[in-house]
């Protein structure tokens, strides 16, 4: 009897350790941007890093000419951080590996880190046609194979020719083959459409089937009247989030009022997010950005940007952009980035179990005890097992306040990317925009627990019943043998 008490305390015991979450001790900012020649920093803004799903690899874009050899365009490129080696490669070349002088933005890597998707405003390809005549031509998606220096074109029509019309690439999952982007028009019928005669759609494409799927479409499939866009996937790709000004997507609406969306890719049921706290629709204009919502693997939680001050009681007039988490399962709203001040929060990012959110601030605010000083301007990631909020860039001394904050979190929640840019008098107010990755819970990150997770309040008690259990002892019993 005695061991089996014990087997049930140890079982309690890991119960209860099992819902205690793991405490961020954020490392130091690393330093991405630096010259590849004497490690120093780079001049040069850098914007939107992204991770990986393994978290190893960091795509990202940067102005920045000092990164590799041989950069000379003095355009935005598109590279990629093996954070495991520290080299840096440019992916954002053609398959002669020539640069071109047009701006290429940021980019989504595979898994191994061989494949990367971006957009580009230049001709990478033959197929995208004769360079356009100034540094603005149509933006294409493509993808760069690394290991054998091969760049596709794959934002194409059902036809194969290139779309033409702008592509905003929102999203991709090289692994799966899939981008998400937004195009003024159906790609399924024409390689180019009037870019004032419809609402930019939202559209995923499989580069190797060539196969289309609307996102932003009303419930009889049809392409919507506000389009969509500022979209992500889940981390399986089940689930997209997105924005529309549109009100025939299924659920109610109020035409040009801007709402995120909630679309399971299964079902193709679609839900709309945002609502006045006080019911009835939107009276006052907002916008939500400037990046994309973020949505948990499983679909359930969706963290998101906002300046409207109807969505929350928090905020009773406009004041700024603010960061909320909503669930979709008991509908709760969380306001993340409450103060009682003006706010501009920018760029969010969310682990993929939803436990760990992270979002910059600009603004001189109060996030609560104890007794932060009074400048909170910031990169914060917070623990919603722990409530636990630590600023990462503190490190970094002040930021400009007007510096726009790009921030990227891995999907397992380990680390952070994001841009700054300190005051430096000694260098140009438009190439001190730096990257930075930090590490947030050491350099062996623990299984990421599940959200919604079982609170340590009821583990505990599930232990105190199974160890109650152990000492009850029941009767005697006897069998009669006749």
């Amino acid at each position: 009897m005695a061991s089996s008490r014990h087997l049930l305390a140890v079982v309690a015991f890991l119960l209860l350790e099992a819902g205690t979450a793991v405490a961020l001790d954020p490392q130091p900012p690393e330093l991405v941007s630096v010259r590849w020649d004497t490690g120093e920093p780079s001049f040069g803004v850098c914007a939107v890093p992204r991770f990986a799903r393994n978290s190893r690899f960091l795509a990202f874009g940067c102005l920045a000419d000092q990164l590799v050899p041989g950069d000379s365009n003095n355009q935005t490129d598109s590279f990629l951080l093996d954070r495991q080696t520290g080299t840096i490669e440019r992916v954002s070349v053609s398959s002669q590996g020539q640069q071109m002088h047009y701006p290429s933005a940021g980019g989504f890597a595979s898994t191994d880190g061989d494949r990367v998707a971006f957009v580009g405003l230049g001709p990478l390809h033959p197929d995208y046609g004769p360079p356009p005549p100034n540094d603005l031509g149509p933006s294409a998606a493509y993808l760069r194979h690394r290991s054998s220096g091969q760049t596709d074109l794959i934002s194409r029509a059902a036809n194969g020719q290139a779309l033409f019309g702008s592509v905003a690439l929102w999203d991709a999952r090289p692994d799966r083959n899939e981008i998400l982007f937004t195009f003024h028009g159906d790609p399924r019928i024409s390689e180019y459409q009037d870019l004032f005669g419809v609402a930019g759609q939202l559209w995923i494409r499989d580069w190797v089937t060539g196969e289309y799927e609307l996102i932003s479409r009303t419930p009889d499939g049809a392409l919507s009247n506000g389009g969509g866009g500022l979209a992500s996937f889940s981390e399986t790709g089940q689930y997209v989030v997105f924005t529309s000004r549109a009100d025939d997507l299924g659920p109610p609406a109020q035409l040009g009022d801007t709402n995120v969306y909630w679309h399971d890719r299964l079902t193709g049921q679609t839900e709309r997010l945002t609502y006045p706290w006080q019911g009835g629709e939107f009276q006052q204009n907002h916008s939500v950005s400037p990046t994309p919502p973020r949505v948990s693997r499983d679909g359930r939680f969706v963290a998101f940007t906002t300046t409207s001050a109807e969505i929350h009681p928090d905020v009773a007039v406009p004041s700024g952009t603010h960061v909320y988490l909503i669930d979709r399962q008991t509908g709760q709203l969380d306001h993340l980035s409450a103060t009682p001040h003006p706010s501009y929060n920018t760029s969010v990012g969310m682990s993929a179990d939803a436990r760990y959110v992270a979002w910059a601030t600009r603004n001189f605010s109060f996030l609560g005890p104890p007794d932060p000083p009074a400048d909170m301007r910031g990169v914060w990631v917070l623990d919603r097992h722990t409530g636990q909020r630590v600023n990462v860039a503190a490190p970094l001394g002040p930021l400009y306040l007007d510096n726009e904050v790009s921030v990227g979190m891995a999907p397992d929640g380990s680390a952070v990317a994001f841009t700054w840019r300190i005051a430096d008098p000694d260098r140009p107010i438009l190439s001190n925009t730096q990257l930075y990755t930090a590490q947030l819970r050491g350099p062996t990150p623990p299984v990421p627990a599940p959200v919604p997770a079982v609170s340590a309040w009821l583990l505990a008690l599930l232990g105190v019943f199974i160890v109650l259990l152990g000492t009850i002892r029941l009767p005697n019993q006897r069998t009669c043998v006749r």
